[in-house]
């Protein structure tokens, strides 16, 4: 299951925008990432663990949900 976490968080992770951490960060919430997983992947619900599990094993693959800031227009 972590291969396929790792398929649908991949495409949609970005680096520190600083570069000063090695870190990846995702616009993905583990509520999407527990939905995907049912949609896109077949899981059946009782192969699913919990959303909470979903995030702590995120984290430990080195990804950070964290909500990414759009860029706002110019005023001129």
């Amino acid at each position: 299951m972590l291969d396929d976490i790792k398929d649908i968080i991949k495409p949609t992770s970005q680096c520190d925008p600083t570069f000063r951490t090695t870190q990846l960060y995702s616009p993905l919430t583990g509520v999407e990432v527990l939905r995907r997983l049912r949609e896109d992947k077949k899981y059946s619900p009782e192969q699913l663990p919990t959303v909470q599990t979903i995030r702590y094993k995120l984290n430990q693959l080195g990804y950070r949900l964290k909500k990414v800031a759009k860029t706002n227009p110019q005023k001129k």
